[in-house]
């Protein structure tokens, strides 16, 4: 059978061609380390959010093995027939523990918590303020249920208060705040007493989007939800700082009853599977010991961050491990995207459809994985692009870059 899409959809891709925000689909290989094979080139990448290296950790993989040997390689059931291995009990109590919240609950993707989660606790007399850079997959969750909302200036929290109490929102009961811990777009940190201060003084519930501070940020590595009241909400996510998969929601028992209850998506949800789940467990034994990795990944960010400035770049409000460097239109974005491929670095040209034109970056994640060979590799060539636009390495830089360790196969 022939799939045949209509004209809109046609003509919404000939749209994003045109515009230089067409994307595909990469295959990559990884090859250790902060290496990755593309179209049989080695690459320094840039692009990945395993902030901490944990994704290859062995003890990571040791226990992801011990739960497979435990539990088999699938639950082959929902939460609702035969309920969960011990092991999320332990994975629960361990994860609340840690933020300091009642009770925590696990769900297979941050896709999947977001649908539960906004469809269950947004109604019609709800009205939620959404800070301008939140993702775009977000916001279209949340346009998918029946709640008013808007999005706000970048961080402009009073902006944000000031609408929240217009008139035309005085038939909603609940009023609500959605933020980022840590934004993924530009690598900036929300003010937590800011969003808490709409909270206590003028009763704007809080949700806190924790997922890009996991590992790096607050109390035990753990993000920033644990300075939030504990009647306000959190969620993040496993696949980036503490490097496996799946997300979970931080809440009250009351909450985390309900959800498990009498909500269906949550109820039929498949759990997450053992051997994610027992390198989740191993995860939160590490992360809370390794202050001096995190304090250390975001030294390495702020030197990368001074020197580029220094070139004459721009970096936005980025303080942390997610650095995002300003180069104007899509196509230059593309442009520089290009010139680093071309130097055996991948970065990724960031387009978005949130925020005015002309606003489109590089973005730069900085990991522990990159040793400083690595960063001086980028920050060569991106002296190199701003001095002679595109123009490649040449032969004697080339040479001097054979020296930079080679990737083990």
């Amino acid at each position: 059978m022939t799939i045949s899409f209509n004209r809109n959809r046609s003509d919404n891709l000939l749209l994003r061609n045109l515009e230089n925000r067409l994307h595909r689909l990469d295959t990559f290989a990884p090859l250790g380390g902060p290496y990755v094979m593309h179209n049989g080139r080695s690459l320094i990448s840039f692009a990945s959010h395993d902030w901490l290296g944990l994704s290859s950790h062995p003890c990571l993989k040791e226990n992801a093995i011990k739960f497979v040997t435990r539990y088999g390689v699938s639950n082959a059931s929902s939460h609702l027939t035969e309920g969960n291995i011990d092991g999320y009990d332990r994975v629960e109590k361990k994860l609340a523990a840690l933020t300091g919240f009642e009770t925590a609950l696990l769900f297979p993707s941050e896709e999947r918590l977001q649908e539960v989660l906004f469809m269950q606790l947004f109604s019609n007399r709800s009205v939620v303020a959404v800070d301008r850079l939140m993702p775009r997959a977000m916001v279209e969750t949340l346009s998918k249920t029946s709640a008013k909302w808007f999005s706000y200036r970048h961080s402009q929290h009073e902006d944000a208060r000031v609408r929240l109490g217009a008139e035309r929102y005085d038939d909603c009961q609940d009023k609500w705040i959605l933020a980022q811990s840590l934004y993924s777009l530009d690598g900036s940190v929300e003010s937590i007493p800011a969003i808490e201060k709409m909270h206590k003084t003028f009763g704007i519930s809080v949700l806190l989007d924790d997922s890009n501070a996991s590992g790096v940020l607050g109390v035990n590595g753990l993000g920033l939800a644990s300075f939030i009241s504990k009647d306000g909400l959190a969620f993040g996510s496993f696949g980036r700082g503490l490097g496996s998969a799946g997300a979970y929601l931080l809440c009250s028992r009351a909450i985390k009853s309900f959800l498990t209850n009498c909500c269906p998506a949550s109820i039929y949800t498949a759990p997450i599977q053992p051997a994610v789940l027992g390198a989740i467990d191993a995860a939160l034994d590490i992360v809370p010991g390794m202050q001096k990795e995190r304090l250390k990944l975001l030294q390495m960010a702020e030197d990368f961050r001074k020197v580029v400035l220094r070139m004459g770049f721009e970096t936005g409000p980025s303080s942390t491990q997610i650095i995002s460097i300003l180069v104007g239109t899509d196509a230059q974005a593309i442009r520089i995207a290009e010139h680093l491929y071309d130097n055996g670095i991948f970065a990724a040209p960031i387009r978005p459809t949130n925020i005015a034109e002309g606003n489109a970056r590089l973005k730069i994640c900085i990991s522990l994985k990159h040793e400083k060979e690595h960063i001086f590799r980028l920050l060569r060539c991106l002296s190199n692009f701003r001095s002679n636009g595109s123009k490649p390495l040449s032969a004697q830089e080339k040479q001097q870059e054979e020296t930079i360790r080679k990737p083990s196969a």
